[in-house]
């Protein structure tokens, strides 16, 4: 750990960031290995689509605890910030907007194009043989369809990839709107005489993880787990605040919002902060909910069955 914490330091301080970034980027390209142990497991695609569509909802608190945690691990509070501030350090021009949109749109549908097929594995693998998932490499079973024996290879390169990229970017993401919000130098462009605050927390948040990371006895799952949950309760503010700055025309011009982004990101926004709600009541006041439900229109529950195919 202390020498991946100094590769990243030494490539984003030292190196070229921009070829740094698409070599650990093209290495995530293995977790399309998901893909292709999900359609080798050949489940029951109707069932699964249905699923999919089909609304479920418990409301126990670990159920409530992985939804919000699925919601901040795709659209993370820090991911709005270093997406602005990476558009601007690298000079992007109205001219050229289009094609950052397009940038976005795609990573975008990839994310849960991915994340589909994650489900589908694990369930198929995971779930059906309750198997919980305590450490990292309780999750690479899911590629055994695909990989056998290798699976555990295939997903610590694929999870390597993608641990190291984050590692880049999460500082950065730190390091960028504290140093705007202060009027400090920012950008892996300048030089650390040019932007030595920048550089300074940047240097210190990966010092800080690496350390977290070596703790005695630390599950790093459920560090995991638990972050995601905040980001996804910290989501919700950030969201209202970039939608009227979107919607602003005195700063965005004709690039404000239109009516179908507002709709939708409203209607996101609403259902993460009743969820934020829901979370509270049911830690402050256990069995509440489900006693709520009684009166409610039945909703359809997760089947056990689902994924019990031969």
């Amino acid at each position: 750990m202390p020498l991946a914490a100094f590769v990243v330091w030494w490539l984003v301080i030292k190196a070229d960031y921009a070829h740094t970034e698409k070599i650990f980027l093209a290495l995530c390209v293995l977790f399309f290995s998901y893909v292709i142990s999900g359609i080798l497991i050949d489940p029951p695609w109707k069932e699964v689509l249905l699923a999919s569509v089909k609304p479920s909802f418990a409301g126990d608190a670990e159920f409530l605890l992985l939804a919000i945690g699925v919601v901040g691990t795709t659209i993370t509070p820090w991911g709005q910030f270093y997406v602005q501030a990476s558009v601007v350090d690298k000079e992007i021009t109205a001219k050229d907007y289009v094609y950052t949109r397009w940038d976005v749109f795609i990573g975008s549908f990839f994310t849960g194009f991915i994340a589909f097929f994650i489900m589908v594995a694990t369930a198929a693998t995971l779930y059906v043989n309750h198997i919980p998932i305590e450490t990292v490499k309780d999750a690479a079973i899911a590629l055994e369809p695909l990989a056998g024996k290798y699976a555990s290879l295939l997903f610590a390169a694929g999870l390597f990839g993608a641990s190291m990229l984050a590692a880049f970017i999460l500082p950065l993401s730190t390091a960028y709107p504290i140093c705007e919000a202060f009027g400090f130098e920012s950008g892996i462009s300048k030089t650390f005489k040019e932007a030595p605050v920048f550089f300074g927390l940047y240097t210190v948040v990966i010092a800080f993880s690496a350390a977290m990371v070596l703790w005695p006895g630390l599950s790093l799952y459920h560090v995991m787990l638990a972050t995601q949950v905040v980001n996804g309760i910290l989501l919700p503010p950030i969201l209202i605040f970039m939608v009227m700055i979107a919607n602003n025309k005195d700063i965005m011009g004709e690039y404000s919002n239109s009516r179908l982004y507002n709709i939708l990101t409203w209607t996101f926004t609403i259902v993460l902060i009743m969820l934020t709600v829901l979370l509270l009541t049911s830690t402050l006041f256990p069995g509440l909910i489900e006693k709520a439900q009684v009166f409610l229109p039945p909703i359809a529950a997760i089947e056990p069955t689902l994924y019990e195919f031969n």
